[in-house]
């Protein structure tokens, strides 16, 4: 059974791998999700089984060593990397870790063999069900968002929609709500207000467009249902809002970082929390989901950074002399603030972000017995979800 399992964990993931490579549009890699066993909540579910037979007297809960099993071959497979041995672009494994799985048999070597595949290169990313106060339907995706599980906990899974995903993700520039407003504060909430009206419109027309397209019968597979429900409910779709660039917008409006004062880091949460009442506002308004996320990626920051420098001269530049803008609320790369302060602060950030938060915490040149007790470290401060990357 070992080894059909092992297989099996290979095909998924050197076949997914092949479908990320033809799809040259996507910058995204596919998300696997791995569970060490079967959720508490699942266990007690009559399984799907081949042939899409669904059985009374057959549960998810009795493959509980099946999917153990599984979930380490998982690791096994994406930690050997490509035929190459390199580190797969796709897919990206996201490990849900749950308070239960900690009492299972195997649990410490499993833990063990997710960091042994960071310390080798390869990024993984946890989410936090144990400390964080995620619901434990929470689901990540690798790019940093969560999205919470819908419904209550009284409702079983059949009554709950199959596919909850983000309709649209759009990243403010914060720094260049800033640099338009000249650095005064009812120009500046302005400005703000400003993008966020525009996001919210770019967040409409999508939806009309989506709404229309599944009507017309164009998109098949998110037409499709399980009888009664469908897959995908677009009443239900979360509408994404992040941000990059807190940090510099702080250092370019007080002249100050935010880690460096008190009044620096209330003004960098009074703005975040200003997106926040304006997003929970759209909310009662529509009925619509908005969530505010902090975006994780360099790249699009950097690419802020440049198209402003054309604009702006108040652009700082960063190491090596470049232009740059830091990822959401996180701080400038030369800042000197240890573990726990930096954690203290963040934490002031994360409560605000109902779409989700990431930490990434660097992997380089350290042991899997290191990665591991960072990760300690992570749960004590509550961090709902981190990437281990080079």
């Amino acid at each position: 059974k070992r080894s059909e399992i092992m297989q099996l964990a290979q095909t998924l993931v050197f076949e997914l791998a092949q479908t990320f490579s033809l799809n040259r549009k996507s910058p995204l890699p596919i998300d696997l999700e791995v569970e060490y066993g079967v959720p508490a909540h699942l266990a007690e579910v009559p399984a799907l089984m081949p042939g899409g037979v669904v059985r009374n007297d057959i549960f998810y809960g009795d493959f509980e060593e099946e999917a153990r099993e599984f979930a380490i071959a998982l690791s096994e497979v994406y930690r050997s990397g490509d035929y190459r041995g390199e580190a797969f672009n796709s897919p990206s494994l996201v490990y849900k870790m749950r308070l239960d799985d900690r009492k299972k048999e195997g649990a410490d070597d499993f833990a063990l063999l997710m960091h042994e595949s960071a310390s080798e290169g390869r990024p993984i990313n946890l989410l936090n069900l144990v400390s964080s106060g995620l619901g434990q339907r929470s689901s990540a995706h690798s790019s940093g968002a969560i999205y919470p599980g819908g419904g209550s906990s009284d409702e079983t899974v059949s009554e709950l929609p199959y596919l909850e995903s983000a309709l649209q993700h759009t990243t403010l520039n914060l720094p260049r709500t800033v640099y338009k407003s000249g650095g005064k504060e009812d120009p500046f909430f302005e400005a703000l207000d400003s993008a966020l009206d525009l996001a919210r419109e770019a967040g409409r027309i999508k939806r009309d467009v989506l709404s229309r397209r599944m009507k017309s019968g164009s998109l098949s597979f998110f037409a499709e249902s399980s009888g009664e429900k469908p897959y995908f409910d677009l009443n239900q779709g979360i509408n994404l809002i992040g941000y990059v660039g807190l940090n510099n917008a702080v250092k370019a409006y007080l002249g100050e970082e935010f880690h460096e004062s008190g009044y620096a880091r209330d003004f960098g949460v009074s703005i975040i929390r200003h997106v926040s009442d304006t997003l929970h506002g759209w909310e009662r308004e529509s009925g619509e989901r908005w969530h505010l996320c902090s975006t994780s990626s360099p790249g699009l920051a950097q690419r802020f950074a440049v198209l402003d420098s054309g604009q702006f001269s108040e652009v700082a530049s960063v190491s090596g002399g470049e232009v740059g803008y830091s990822d959401s609320c996180e701080f400038s790369p030369g800042a000197k603030v240890d573990f726990t302060s930096r954690q203290k602060i963040l934490a002031e950030f994360r409560r605000l972000s109902t779409g989700g938060s990431r930490e990434i915490v660097c992997s380089s040149g350290r042991s899997p017995e290191e990665l591991l007790e960072t990760s300690e470290e992570l749960f004590k401060h509550s961090v709902p979800y981190w990437s281990f990357e080079l």
